[in-house]
């Protein structure tokens, strides 16, 4: 049957059942008898894509197809090419059906007579299973219906997963939310086993992509609803999400619409009353005693103030984009409640811009939006998105999350507080107080009793509800008498630190006012041990008040008062004294302020030992004695600012830098660049010395911002001017002295962090990799940290070091064996470097906040900027900045055939071996054979038969002329390496396996030399393949098997093996049948000689004499043996034979004038070949070594 008349088959009108039955068998003999025509285009001319036998019966006829399928079912596993919008692909019949009908397929699902469930279950080549390719399909709700039956019994039957990620990194979800196919999204959630907290490579969930259509987001709020009511859901029950949400907290505060579907009055009735008190809740603001609104901002920035700061950049753009997605979500659908601040929702990278502008002006309504995203769901990605900001803007948004946190919590019953707070991250609960210990409250029984509420006088607070009147007394009841449950019993022994949660909870519902008074009034019937924890109260919340506000109000003050007169009565530990002096006051709340910010801002340090504890009490003691002299070092200070602002100062510096960065001269730059270094030192040095937390928060500021931008001319002149310089080292010499100077312990001089910027900045650099060596830089470094970690405690620089901070011996000692490990062990210079300055700057990190010598916190957002520590993501993209030019990026080649043709073209035919970067890092040259043999790896299952051996053949081509290339280095181990790697595939290509002696001789092979050899012979005969080396002394007792191996590789003309002997090279494989001889002649002198032993060396000699026409054959025509070398060694071979059938008794020596040794064979060899150069001794310590001294 011939292509026409197929068409004419399947153009041939059916009448009946009958004349379908007879169509359907030509048909099938047809193509049976002739498979090619299943390969066949019966697609027309003006076709864009090739029509495929299954594509032209679908077309004409689908019933036709359905009884094709079932008689050929072998057409179901075929891969057909369909067109897409990245190129041509494969995919089977399923995937095919699904992008082209997917309403047929559905219909062949329903059909009995066709098996397609195996099929279903599978992945295409991009790991799209049948969920992903219907995420995007034009369904209607009869298909729904269908679909729900046929993926249920997927998901029973075949291990099908809902949660499946394809190579993209979306999940069907994410597809189907991208896609707005709301009914499929519907569909999935009702299938069950759903896991909404997948996310995808951009970090985003399902959730996150539905927020700019409310009829997807609506689909999730229901379900989510839905799900908290319902147990037996399991799609979502062990996710994380629903874990943080309250059993009684049945409206979570993720919901931003109120439900329309409530089944009673009832549940109105509750969310009438949870939306009310969700209005009453307001962020921590001042508030008179009316109970008017707040006005205050989270900055301290009154409403009015704002109004006339809005006109900034920041603040007009924040304000236009959340009109604009006001406007446009209310379009879309009137009744949907929306966000109403700015449309970056969720997006954390967005959040970070979105602060970076409007830092200073953040308004009410901004930071209540951010109430409104930073719910308990999203908490865990809000955790590890701060870390990752600035410290101002982390500042910010960790107290924001910690509040909106409480906020939810302190909503729920009196008894569950505490089990409540338990579910704060630590991240945040580290920022609430300056000692970590336990109050311990004495043996005091457990408070039963309530307290008494017509005792206390609340009339001032002006609450018009009752309820909320006792509220506040049962927290403050409650969080004084310290009660817990533990072990199921009542405990009275209390963290500190969960006073100051619950405290900064109650700021989120009541002013701190009324705190503070409502405290006072309920002190009289507290006894001794919770009037501490009363105090403790009070101070607290003074400290979160005056954190946002800057100030007191005169009436809390005159509260504060009272509790110091108080304090000064108790034994208590946290006590400040008391003081009539109001400086000194403000002093000590913004000491406390200062350790609760450095404590939040510090994550990743330890919590202090007892010891440091009580050094910090003594010297917040000590200093609160000394306003006075604090007073004068602030006077210091401000003239310290007026010389650093004035006009010389500044103008003389920029000229430094200028000028440094335009001279050619390289000494000059040099000498220019140290006078930049040594004014930079200079004058950040005195300033730090005498700055406090306080003074970076006044217009002085602008001053160190200058100075930073003009360390960011001085980081590019190093990376640009210097790095590309032809004399590198100079510049190399002088980072060294920079870092001496940086590392010197001989002072109390702080190290700025900008320097180590630098350092990191140089150090990453792909340009180093062919630079000199830094082994001074690496001799100096350790010398650096010996001098700290050696106990030198007599010495008055490391006394104070010892006493405070011994507990980070150990990282600092971790640094010193990091940067061993990188000298000694790592031969890759780039990986090399890395690891140096990664060691370096994590060793003067350690130096700079354990010392004490730098403020790591600030509130200038733009000097913080430049001093936080660099991010994994800032390190990847400045070391792409500033690789080669000739690096190419190997993820952008879209065929591997592409870039081995840009390889080749661009580099290798002008021998150059390029770098290259893949997956954001850089690749040294010398690997990248090792690189496109993994790439080939990972796409070779995508290539056809024909396209893998052609591949394989280039990629073979081209691993070579990187071998060949002089430029590059490569060690013997990574040479085998590539080339073993390479073999794998080619055995895979050919259907055959390497038998276990195979891969034992090559693992030998692998392990015998350290160093190329590689021998003009081989390159000669196959200027594309190294040879493999196989030491003969390796199988002598197991020759026979040997001689077999032999045989086989001789036989394969691609493959040219070296052989070592008495650990020396082999010339000329003319020489290995002599080898053997004398190899098979050792077990000839065994006492006593078996009869065993006889036969089993008589059938070795008898192996080798079948097998030496293959070996003599295998010679290079150039060194091709003459008539008499053949002769000679097939008699030598009779005469071994001869000698083992007539020997009765061991031989104790070898037989004369056999010509069996190494030595003889080398002398007949150079006797033919005298333009054959002398061979070179394989071990390099015996160069000039005779044969016989390196014998074994």
């Amino acid at each position: 049957m011939k292509k026409k008349h197929v068409i004419a088959l399947v153009n041939s009108p059916i009448n009946s059942q009958k004349s379908m039955d007879k169509i359907v068998t030509k048909l099938v003999k047809g193509l049976k008898d002739n498979l090619s025509l299943l390969n066949e285009d019966y697609g027309s001319p003006e076709d864009q894509e090739k029509i495929t036998i299954v594509h032209f019966v679908l077309i004409k006829n689908p019933t036709l197809l359905v009884k094709l399928l079932k008689e050929m079912p072998e057409l179901l596993n075929k891969k057909y090419e369909i067109k897409t919008s990245e190129g041509t692909e494969q995919c089977t019949i399923v995937h095919f059906l699904l992008t082209k009908k997917p309403a047929f397929l559905i219909k062949l699902l329903t059909e009995k007579e066709v098996d397609l469930t195996k099929l279903l279950a599978g992945a295409d080549a991009k790991g799209r299973t049948f969920l992903h390719c219907l995420a995007d399909a034009p369904l209607n709700k009869e298909d729904i219906s269908e679909l729900r039956i046929i993926i249920k019994t997927l998901l029973e039957n075949h291990a099908f997963s809902i949660n499946a990620i394809a190579n993209d990194g979306d999940s069907a979800l994410h597809k189907s939310v991208k896609a707005k196919n709301v009914l499929f999204t519907e569909l999935l959630f009702d299938l069950g086993r759903l896991d909404i907290n997948l996310t995808n490579r951009e970090g985003l969930k399902a959730i996150d992509l539905s927020l700019d259509n409310p009829e997807l987001y609506r689909i999730f709020i229901r379900y989510l609803n839905k799900s908290e009511r319902d147990e037996n859901l399991t799609y979502v029950k062990s996710t994380p999400v629903f874990q943080s949400f309250d059993s009684d907290y049945k409206y979570p505060s993720l919901l931003v619409t109120p439900r329309t579907n409530l089944s009673s009055d009832r549940e109105q009735k509750k969310l009438r009353k949870h939306n009310k008190q969700k209005s009453t809740t307001a962020l921590p603001r001042s508030q008179n005693s009316s109970g008017s609104k707040r006005n205050r901002s989270y900055s301290g920035i009154t409403s009015d103030d704002t109004a006339q700061t809005s006109s900034t950049s920041g603040s007009s753009e924040l304000s236009s984009n959340s009109n604009q997605f006001s406007e446009e979500w209310s379009e879309r659908d009137p009744k949907f409640q929306p966000l109403s601040a700015v449309n970056f929702s969720f997006k954390y990278k967005e959040w970070s811009e979105a602060f970076k502008q409007s830092t200073a002006i953040i308004t009410n309504e901004i930071l209540q939006d951010f109430a409104k995203l930073s719910k308990e769901y999203i908490l865990p990605d809000a955790i590890k998105e701060i870390a990752t900001l600035n410290r101002s803007t982390s500042e910010h948004l960790t107290y924001l999350f910690i509040t909106n946190y409480l906020n939810s919590v302190v909503q729920g019953k009196k008894a569950d507080v505490f089990r409540k707070l338990d579910r704060i991250p630590n991240y945040f609960i580290y920022a609430t107080l300056n000692q970590p210990d336990d109050v311990v409250l004495g043996n005091s029984q457990p408070i039963t009793s309530t307290p008494n509420f017509e005792a206390i006088d609340l009339s001032y607070l002006n609450l018009e509800e009752n309820e909320r009147r006792k509220k506040l007394i049962n927290y403050l009841w409650v969080i004084s008498a310290c009660q817990h449950e533990e072990n199921g019993t009542i405990q009275r022994r209390f963290n500190k630190k969960k006073i100051a949660d619950i405290t900064l909870g109650l700021l989120t519902e009541f002013s701190i006012l009324e705190i503070c008074r409502a405290t006072r009034n309920i002190y009289k019937q507290l006894d001794n041990d919770q009037k501490i924890c009363a105090n403790l109260i009070i101070m607290f919340a003074t400290i979160f008040y005056y954190r946002e506000a800057g100030e007191l109000p005169a009436d809390v003050q005159i509260q504060i008062d009272f509790i110091i007169s108080l304090n000064n009565k108790s034994d208590s530990l946290d006590s400040p004294r008391k003081s009539t002096d109001t400086i000194s006051l403000k002093y000590q709340i913004k000491e406390i302020m200062e350790n609760i910010v450095s404590k939040c801002l510090m994550i990743d340090q330890e919590m202090p030992t007892a010891n440091e504890v009580k050094d910090n009490d003594k010297k917040f003691k000590r200093d609160s004695l000394q306003v006075d002299h604090e007073i004068q070092n602030f006077k210091t200070i401000s003239s310290l600012y007026d010389q650093l602002a004035s006009p010389e100062t500044l103008v003389d510096f920029n000229q430094l830098v200028t000028k440094a960065i335009a001279t050619d001269d390289v000494h000059a730059q040099f000498e220019l660049t140290g006078l930049v270094a040594r004014e930079i030192k200079k004058l950040t040095i005195t300033m730090y010395q005498e700055l406090r937390f306080a003074d970076l928060t006044n217009e002085n500021s602008v001053i160190l911002m200058n100075y930073t931008n003009a360390l960011e001319k001085l980081r590019n002149y190093f990376t640009d001017k210097i790095l590309s310089d032809n004399n590198p080292y100079k510049a190399l010499n002088f980072l060294l002295e920079l870092s001496k100077h940086i590392l010197s312990t001989d002072s109390k001089e702080f190290p700025d962090l900008n320097f180590i910027y630098e350092i990191y900045a140089i150090l990453i650099s792909p340009e180093i990799y062919n630079l000199p060596d830094f082994e001074k830089l690496d001799k100096e470094t350790i010398n650096e940290i010996q001098k700290i970690t050696c106990p030198l405690k007599n010495n008055a620089n490391h006394h104070e070091f010892y006493k405070k901070h011994s507990r980070t011996l150990p990282q600092i000692s971790f640094t010193k064996k990091s940067i061993i490990a990188a000298i000694e062990s790592n031969d890759d210079k780039i990986e090399r470097y890395e690891a140096m300055g990664k060691s370096i700057t994590q060793f003067l990190e350690t130096k700079c906040i354990t010392l004490g010598k730098f403020i790591y916190q600030t509130n200038i957002m733009s000097l913080l900027e430049s001093y936080q520590i660099v991010s994994i993501e800032q390190l990847q993209e400045k070391m792409l900045t500033h690789c080669a030019p000739s690096a190419i990026d190997l993820n952008e080649a879209l065929q591997f055939n592409e870039l081995l043709g840009l390889i080749d073209k661009k580099y290798l035919s002008k021998e150059i071996v390029p770098g290259a970067i893949k997956n954001f890092q850089y690749i040294s040259p010398k690997k990248l054979a090792l690189k496109l043999v993994e790439i080939f790896s990972e796409q070779v299952n995508t290539f056809t038969t024909e396209e893998k051996d052609q591949y394989y053949k280039q990629l073979d081509k081209m691993i070579n002329k990187i071998f060949m290339n002089k430029s590059i280095d490569l060690t013997k181990n990574e040479m085998i390496e590539v080339r073993n790697k390479l073999k794998q595939f080619k055995t895979q290509i050919k259907g055959s396996k390497e038998s276990n002696f195979r891969r034992e001789f090559m693992h030998h092979a692998r392990h015998t030399l350290a160093t190329p050899i590689i021998s003009n012979e081989t390159k000669e005969k196959n200027d594309h393949l190294p040879s493999m080396v196989i030491n003969l002394n390796s199988y002598s007792e197991n020759i026979f098997e040997l001689l077999q191996q032999i045989n086989t590789l001789c036989q394969e003309k691609e493959f040219n093996p070296e052989f070592l002997y008495n650990r020396e090279k082999l010339e000329s494989i003319l020489q290995l049948p002599s080898c053997l001889i004398a190899m098979m002649q050792k077990n000839l002198h065994q006492d006593p000689l078996s009869e065993e032993n006889r036969n089993i060396v008589l059938r070795q000699v008898e192996k080798l004499q079948e097998i030496v026409p293959n070996i003599l054959s295998s010679c290079h025509q150039k060194n091709a043996p003459s008539q008499e070398e053949t002769d000679q060694i097939i008699k030598d071979i009779n005469h071994l034979k001869d000698q083992i059938s007539n020997a009765t008794e061991p031989m104790h020596s070898p037989p004369q004038n056999s010509g069996l040794t190494i030595e003889d064979a080398r002398a007949r060899f150079f006797h033919h070949h005298h333009s054959y150069s002398e061979p070179t001794n394989i071990v390099a310590s015996n160069t000039n070594q005779s044969p016989s001294q390196s014998n074994d």
